[in-house]
């Protein structure tokens, strides 16, 4: 059994270090207008809220846009985040 803690640290270690090389590393910006797209694209004009600096000025904004939408969907895509 002493060599169980080893191998559960090295486990551990391994488990890191794949992370840190597997991430994307991406573009924040993007990846924020990219969540915030496809919240607001499936309905989830909370969550896209929460993807901005003012959630509850968003929010309410949001929930007036959709309800002046008369029952139509949005369809939010990003095409370049410069």
């Amino acid at each position: 059994m002493r060599w169980l803690a080893p191998l559960t640290l090295i486990a551990a270690v391994g488990a890191v270090v794949l992370y840190l090389a597997t991430r994307s590393g991406g573009n924040p910006g993007r990846d924020a207008f990219v969540n915030y797209a496809a919240a607001r694209s499936s309905g989830h004009d909370h969550a896209a809220a929460r993807a901005t600096d003012d959630p509850k000025t968003a929010s309410a904004q949001l929930e007036a846009s959709r309800k002046g939408l008369d029952g139509a969907s949005v369809k939010a895509t990003v095409q370049d985040v410069r």
